[in-house]
């Protein structure tokens, strides 16, 4: 697409987050295998980051803990002060919009215009 072959931009960055370890058998292999294969022409990268412990199912903890994980998660991405260079957030939700291949390709394309690159993120089991 457009992204691979468009003058003056630099090679596309995405940066992979995601709160807790893939544990499902096979999983851990599969995405090996996709990261594997996007190093061809992008610069991938991933954290893991420890989710928190919850100790009860009020609302007032889910607020409390989800609002403590966005924080840690913008921090890593870089749009919370932190070290990392800002890229594009894109937020991975099961309940999110599904995107057509042309859609994703111009997402990324403006991210990559926009921001040199892009981050994924997975939410903990509180979303």
């Amino acid at each position: 697409g457009a992204i691979l072959r468009s003058p003056g931009l630099s090679r596309m960055k995405l940066h992979f987050v995601a709160f807790g370890k893939l544990k499902a058998p096979g999983m851990r292999d599969a995405a090996d295998h996709y990261l594997k294969a996007m190093r061809m022409w992008a610069e991938v990268s991933e954290t893991e980051l420890k989710s928190e412990t919850v100790p009860d199912k009020s609302q007032a903890t889910r607020t409390r803990i989800q609002k403590k994980e966005s924080g840690i998660l913008l921090h890593t991405v870089g749009a919370g002060g932190g070290s990392a260079k800002p890229r594009g957030l894109i937020l991975l939700d099961e309940r999110g919009k599904a995107l057509k291949s042309e859609e994703w390709a111009s997402l990324l394309e403006e991210m990559q215009e926009r921001f040199g690159g892009a981050s994924f993120a997975i939410g903990s089991s509180l979303g």
